[in-house]
């Protein structure tokens, strides 16, 4: 039989914390005690703990992994079987965190540190008394079955991109009379196929009575989709420790950048409220893209010959618009210039199906007709070697979809042409660049009138680690195009390591393989 919640929290408040909190002891506050109280003082009828699995979804910053650990190490030194204690991350330095703070808490315990061994190369601790084990896993290391867990952390299930090992994991626990599978998260993006949504799909449906389990302990703590996410009520319901350990003037801090930046909306939703937020969202702030330019410039002459320049091309289809952008580093932001190509047969047809006055802006010199029905790539080729002629450019980006053989025209006339694959991974640091020099206002565009439409276009999707790339709006979106967008995205990625190359010996060619997913 397991002990009472009184006793496990009294054996949790013994321990000592470590990293933030170094030297204080862990003092339960009244909503953890609830929910310590809710899994080991819960019996069935013939006395053992009636829940076998427990969601958590709490917000960043509100001591979850601190929790998870202090369970852990009840478990490990406690519990009355012979334990097999696992903490399961999606990735491998996510899956060392719980260890840590494990660790710290057993190393700051004489008592503790004296009955067990801990091996930090493998990530495990041994209970050298009783012989349970602590062992830290990771979703990317293997899916092997033969686990026999009475203790299971699914650690941020909200990042995990394969569900093999949980499988693997609450399935080996079926044999156990008492188990705990405890799922600790914050809100993943919004995606049905996620394990993630899986996971909180059935927590709400158990919480709200529609599903009947009394085996799973839904805890959620999260704002209503129709709640004002710039309230202090809202944030507090779903802070259990705001204004405790976790910061109120740091959430006023979040929301106020997220006030003035639409991306920074949703991340702040997600991550500080636990509302699943759409992978995709409006970008850039316009407002902030029409005052960073002067106004007193040619935008087709923009960045003055001889500059040292990166470029980045996006060719799209040969029936479609083609856009160069080429990029130089300015103080702690750039210039950006741009040169865009369409085929002058379909011109009117794009133009009437994109409803965007592409006639006017071949008038205004700043889109080529190019003759026929298709792109005529050599005159991109030709365009791009009058721009290496006037400025020093040193790479050009391009994405190496439908570009191999303009790729190689140019690397014959001698430019040094670099593969920038267009995954998150990728695309992510030069997006968080230029949104940070747009939201600052010290980015230099030159007023580009295609460049502001696709500016205007542009969304970005963000994957479950963060990262975030440009893609267009899913309504109109064969309309909405955003090439040049991507051009200048890939552009300043090359324009921001200029120094990397000479600094470390090491070519752009070489940084390809850091670079692309």
């Amino acid at each position: 039989m397991s002990h009472s919640a009184k006793e496990v929290c009294k054996f949790i408040e013994c321990l000592t914390l470590s990293g933030d909190y170094a030297g204080q002891k862990f003092k339960l506050r009244p909503w953890q005690r609830a929910i310590i109280e809710k899994i080991f003082d819960t019996k069935t009828k013939d006395g053992h703990r009636q829940y076998t699995d427990c969601g958590i979804w709490l917000p960043r910053k509100n001591a979850k992994t601190e929790l998870s650990a202090a369970l852990a190490a009840y478990f490990l030194f406690c519990d009355t079987t012979q334990g097999e204690i696992y903490s399961a991350a999606g990735e491998r330095e996510q899956a060392g965190i719980v260890f840590g703070k494990l660790k710290g808490m057993i190393l700051n315990n004489p008592h503790l540190r004296k009955s067990c061994k801990i091996v930090s190369a493998s990530k495990r601790v041994i209970n050298e008394r009783t012989g349970s084990v602590f062992v830290s896993l990771s979703s990317e290391d293997g899916t092997k079955h033969g686990y026999n867990p009475s203790f299971v952390i699914a650690d941020e299930v909200h990042v995990w991109k394969r569900r093999e090992l949980y499988t693997a994991l609450t399935t080996g626990s079926e044999a156990r009379l008492e188990k705990l599978i405890l799922t600790t998260t914050t809100a993943g993006v919004y995606n049905p196929e996620s394990l993630e949504w899986e996971l909180y799909d059935y927590a709400v449906k158990v919480r709200d009575g529609i599903v009947d389990d009394p085996t799973y302990l839904p805890v959620i703590y999260e704002a209503a989709k129709e709640d004002d996410w710039l309230d202090e009520k809202v944030w507090h319901k779903a802070n259990p420790a705001l204004g405790d350990f976790r910061s109120l003037e740091s959430m006023r801090r979040q929301a106020k950048r997220a006030k003035e930046n639409p991306r920074l909306e949703n991340d702040f939703r997600r991550l500080f409220l636990n509302q699943h937020t759409q992978q995709t969202t409006r970008w850039l702030p316009m407002d902030k893209w029409n005052t960073a330019y002067e106004m007193d410039c040619d935008p087709l002459e923009f960045i003055p010959d001889g500059e040292t320049v990166f470029g980045g091309l996006d060719l799209a289809a040969t029936t479609d618009i083609a856009a160069f952008c080429l990029a130089c580093k300015h103080g702690d932001s750039y210039r950006l210039q741009w040169r865009f190509w369409i085929p002058e047969e379909r011109m009117r047809d794009i133009e009437n199906t994109d409803r965007v006055p592409y006639s006017a802006w071949v008038r205004g010199g700043f889109v080529k007709a190019t003759p026929g029905p298709t792109i005529d790539y050599g005159v991109i080729v030709q365009d791009i070697l009058e721009d290496s002629e006037r400025y020093n450019l040193r790479f050009i980006g391009y994405d190496p979809w439908n570009a191999t053989a303009t790729s190689q025209a140019l690397e014959a006339e001698g430019l040094s042409m670099v593969k920038v694959r267009q995954g998150a991974g990728t695309l992510s640091e030069p997006c968080r660049e230029l949104e940070r020099c747009v939201t600052a206002e010290t980015l230099q565009h030159g007023h580009n009138q295609v460049a502001n439409w696709m500016a205007n276009n542009v969304e970005v999707h963000t994957d479950f680690n963060g990262n975030i790339r440009p893609v267009r709006p899913k309504h109109n979106a064969s309309s909405s195009k955003i090439d040049g967008m991507v051009a200048a995205i890939m552009a300043i990625k090359l324009a921001s390591t200029q120094d990397t190359p000479e600094e470390e010996g090491t070519s752009f060619e070489n940084l390809e393989a850091l670079w692309n997913d």
